[in-house]
């Protein structure tokens, strides 16, 4: 069967880089197909309508990973040999924004979604497909304030790849590090506010780069623009010209003017001026910082849970002035994210503003808390500020004096300073926002794409998300559609959709003098029904619309991706937001230590609807010789567990079971099948459990979370056990396997596989 898909090209003949993009564009649109669906998502097809010139509009509902449902319109051509292809062409005409992201100042509004990555021009009023559903289009990219310049990964295995600097105006990009972590979340680079300047981490070390001098050649060799060792989060601006650097527990400032002349003479200079101590180490691994303008002042989050205030007290080695410090997640690991923004009082000093995300019970909560000086009783503590329920994503003005922020029905704007509503839209739900400039947002909605002029408080419709209510339009040979805020047509020269004065009037026809369509059963899990085409003339056939949507069965071979818990709820969080967002169930292995320790984070897991099995009631090793595991203890051992589940839950662990670490040997595994259980081993070393000090006295190899991913990928195969371990080991590591959970589900997926929990392949 032969298909494609079309979409308009934007022609600028003074750009390479453009003719570049279209004819690549060209290809993938021939390339690109409905079968490759997001796996997280069902598609129902409906509302057919077919003109006399063989063309078919349809709809297809599915979900994104948000799980917000809205439907793509499409239209096929239908051809006149049915045996050979129902579908001879098929246009994608709405483009649902997921992610946005702003180039060129506004010119220019990058839409990514599962379909791919698209580019509209708002000089132009055009619609460009630059890229084909891929993965990678959804991993994380970092733009520049002025939005000539982004980071964005090349993938290369399934755990690295190449981190790119693109000139969003001249297409001219460079690689920065080769080799480094992929991640969907993270890109460890950082750029200064006036987009001068960005710091990118390579190897485990900070380095500068002046956007100026990213092509020339005479720019200064790398070994001379070296900040120091460390993460991106060892790293924050206070202004444009002020950085701010944490070395173990050493706070320094640095001022951008002497950044060439420190890394010439870093042995003699040291790594900047020293600006204070911390209290503790500062673990650029799980802890993250925010400083005021002028850096006297930090906000340090301590391994996602715990929040700092300090202020710095001058230039020697004295220790900061620590005014607040507070547990804020009682639930170690439940918290998604912190972020920090300031906001300058009517007595001119800085204050910060917390903002905390969660995921509970399958939705995200947001809680704000300002910080309150009472210099009457001399203390500082964290108010908690109102907000509406269930509001995620906040952004930052480029001012920094409004931030806007989302619920499933509106888009909220507050005025920073005095935390007071001063703006909302409400006009449909709403997917995602960016800022423009102060006075101008990008608005992406379930049902338009629109530009929104606050000081007019209008908003203009750009392009169609979904399409709910469409028909060939009676007047003309033309497609419309109407949603809430009125009816459009679509340009398929621009490839957009405009303001139209007709309503829909034409009723849907599902036959004219060749073909009759309609919808019917289909074999395939990924699809509710499918689209049949009859041919009135000829051979008088009738065949689906696409034929794998006829497919009897998921023919992807399944792997189970295990969570062990063993005595540390660190990663939950992360690990439950993947999976959340991917509709994907998998198996917890719960030890008894963590359902003691951890009963809220027991709950939310079983809450989730994940399946729930044993790793016995101690985190003894059980070929230990210092006890006896005979038959009696393994299963006393795995009915407390059993218990302890059950009176914190009201459900029942299944019957399955590993010990802990998966350490067993023939006698505990004849316990285990006596007392009922079905013992689950896994396929694959213990990549994510080995300490730097373990690999130092045992004389194993230390793996990264990137070679660990890798080296997952080769034990890829069907009914393959993959383990991922929650909590943080005794002693050190750069990094863990949870951290990364959404680069190793997504690796299986690209890799042909269905994740699954352990029932389903024992």
């Amino acid at each position: 069967m032969k298909f494609s898909f079309h979409y308009a090209l934007v022609d600028d003949d003074t750009k390479s880089i453009n003719r570049q993009r279209a004819v690549k564009a060209l290809l993938l649109s021939v390339l690109m197909s409905f079968f490759c669906l997001p796996v997280f998502s069902q598609v129902t097809f409906s509302s057919l309508d077919l003109n006399s010139a063989d063309k078919l509009l349809y709809a297809a509902q599915t979900s994104s990973k948000e799980n917000i449902t809205y439907k793509k319109l499409y239209c096929a051509s239908l051809t006149d040999n049915i045996r050979e292809a129902a579908a001879g062409e098929s246009l994608l005409l709405t483009c649902f924004p997921e992610k946005m992201e702003v180039f060129l100042g506004g010119q220019k509004l990058q839409i990514r979604n599962s379909d791919g990555i698209a580019e509209y021009s708002v000089p132009e009023k055009r619609l460009t497909w630059i890229s084909g559903k891929d993965s990678v289009n959804m991993a994380a990219i970092s733009v520049s304030p002025d939005g000539n310049w982004q980071c964005r990964f090349v993938k290369k295995t399934a755990a690295r790849a190449d981190l790119i600097l693109e000139n969003m105006v001249t297409g001219q990009s460079r690689v920065l590090a080769p080799d480094t972590e992929f991640s969907y979340s993270y890109v460890p680079v950082l750029w200064s506010p006036d987009s001068a300047r960005l710091i990118y981490e390579k190897e485990g070390t900070l380095y500068f780069l002046e956007t100026s001098e990213t092509f020339s050649l005479s720019a200064m060799s790398e070994e001379f623009r070296k900040i120091g060792h460390g993460r991106i989060s060892n790293v924050c601006w206070a202004t444009s010209s002020l950085l701010v650097y944490i070395n173990c527990d050493i706070v320094y400032k640095i001022s951008t003017n002497e950044f060439y002349t420190r890394a010439l003479y870093a042995d003699l200079m040291g790594s900047g001026t020293v600006a204070g101590r911390l209290p503790n180490a500062f673990n650029n691994m799980t802890d993250t910082f925010w400083t005021n303008s002028d850096a006297s002042s930090i906000v340090l989050v301590q391994n996602n849970r715990t929040l700092w205030y300090m202020e710095l007290d001058g230039t020697d080695f004295n220790f900061v002035t620590t005014l607040f410090s507070y547990p804020f997640v009682s639930v170690p690991g439940t918290a998604v994210s912190f972020k920090v923004f300031w906001t300058e009082e009517t007595s001119g000093s800085e204050v910060p503003i917390v903002w905390i995300e969660q995921i509970h019970e399958s939705s995200y909560e947001s809680y704000v808390y300002k910080l309150v000086e009472n210099p009457s009783k001399n203390s500082t503590y964290f108010a908690a500020l109102p907000l509406p329920v269930f509001v995620t994503e906040p952004i930052l003005s480029p001012d920094g004096k409004l931030l806007c922020f989302r619920d499933k029905n509106s888009l909220h704007i507050y005025k920073l300073s005095t935390w007071q509503q001063v703006y909302v839209f409400a006009e449909e739900d709403i997917v995602s926002a960016r800022w423009i400039d102060r006075r101008n947002l990008f608005i992406g909605g379930t049902e338009t794409v629109r530009l929104w002029e606050l000081g007019t408080l209008t908003s203009k419709v750009l392009l169609l998300s979904s399409a709910e209510r469409f028909a060939w339009d009676a007047l003309s040979d033309g497609i419309i559609v109407s949603n809430s805020s009125g009816t459009y047509k679509y340009n398929e020269k621009q490839n957009v959709w405009e303001s139209y004065a007709s309503s829909i009037v034409r009723k849907a026809v599902t036959q004219n003098s060749y073909f009759r369509v309609f919808l019917g059963s289909s074999g395939n899990p990924d699809f509710n029904n499918a689209i049949y085409v009859r041919s009135l003339t000829g051979l008088y056939s009738t065949s689906p619309l696409y034929r794998n949507h006829m497919d009897k069965e998921d023919l992807r071979p399944a792997i189970a991706l295990v969570l062990d818990a063993l005595d540390n709820a660190d990663g939950l969080a992360k690990v439950l937001e993947v999976l959340e967002k991917n509709n994907l169930k998998v198996t917890f292995f719960l030890n008894g230590e963590f359902i003691r320790r951890f009963p809220s984070a027991v709950q939310e897991i079983a809450d989730a609807g994940h399946e729930c099995a044993s790793m016995f009631f101690t985190s003894a090793d059980l070929t230990s010789s210092s006890f006896i595991s005979d038959e009696s203890f393994i299963r006393r051992g795995l009915a407390r567990n059993e218990d302890e589940f059950y009176a914190l839950t009201g459900r029942e662990l299944t019957l399955y079971w590993h010990a802990p670490l998966y350490k067993v040997d023939p006698g505990v595994l004849a316990s285990g099948l006596a007392a009922g259980y079905t013992y689950i081993d896994t396929s694959t070393p213990l990549y994510d459990t080995t300490t730097l000090e373990d690999a130092a006295v045992w004389g194993g190899k230390y793996f990264t979370t990137a070679d660990a991913i890798d080296n997952i990928s080769h034990f890829f195969k069907e009914n393959a056990v993959i383990p991922v371990s929650l909590g943080m080991a005794e002693g050190t590591r750069s990094d863990y396997l949870y951290n990364r959970f959404d680069v190793l589900v997504e690796a299986i997926i690209d890799a042909g596989f269905r994740i699954v929990p352990v029932s389903e392949i024992k």
